[in-house]
């Protein structure tokens, strides 16, 4: 049996999984659960897809917060394995990016807190080597945007990282070589680029277009 759940087609990040350390409420039973945003027709609402044995399909589709309309999601586990370890979800709400957390029950979702009226487009998540969550996606100038926590278990924060609108396209993927720096690596209008960065700071290290291997080979 399956369950049919409406996610939003036209959302570019409409479904972010996350691990849940408590699932259906008991500690140390870790399974794989969903945020999501979800259109029974009635609007795009931001859910928590929770695994429920008590349903035929296994699932059951909680609304968060009133039922509160959302754009994009993604969520992550931050410090797993770790004390620290939390759950963290983060979504747009037109024009505005939100965070939010779950609680040790495995169920309840804090109140979201707004941390930038910026928010990126096509939500993504990438770790660092220590497990820090960093969220990313790029504005509608093609530039990056980060959020992440500079203090364990403190209030995200959010930087808009100027790379000359290479992001534009939406092809991308970020990766933590530290706990700071960032490689990404882009496809600009057919050509592939490495762009170097560090969290927090506003503009890039170095943005160079890669050599392909006939390139290389060539010289």
């Amino acid at each position: 049996m399956t369950s049919t759940i409406p996610v939003a087609s036209t959302s570019p990040a409409p479904v972010a999984v996350f691990t849940n350390p408590a699932t259906g409420g008991i500690t140390g039973n870790p399974q794989v659960e969903a945020l999501a945003i979800v259109d029974h027709g009635d609007g795009k609402q931001l859910c928590h897809v929770a695994r429920d044995q008590a349903t035929d399909g296994g699932w059951r589709v909680i609304p968060l917060f009133g039922g509160r309309s959302a754009e994009q999601v993604a969520a992550g586990v931050a410090y797993s394995g770790f004390p620290q370890s939390a759950v963290y979800g983060l979504f747009t709400d037109g024009g505005t990016l939100f965070s939010t957390s779950l609680g040790a029950d495995g169920a309840t979702w804090t109140a979201p807190v707004s941390i930038s009226d910026e928010a990126p487009n096509n939500l993504r998540v990438a770790y660092s080597p220590d497990g820090r969550i960093v969220i990313y996606g790029a504005n509608a100038k093609g530039d990056l945007v980060t959020a992440y926590q500079p203090k364990v278990g403190g209030p995200f924060s959010t930087t808009v990282c100027s790379v000359q609108g290479a992001l534009g396209g939406g092809d991308f993927q970020l990766c933590m070589t530290d706990e700071t720096t960032f490689h990404i690596l882009a496809n600009v209008d057919g050509k592939a680029y490495q762009i170097v960065g560090s969290l927090g700071a506003t503009e890039n290290d170095s943005l160079a277009r890669s050599k392909t291997s006939r390139e290389s080979s060539s010289r």
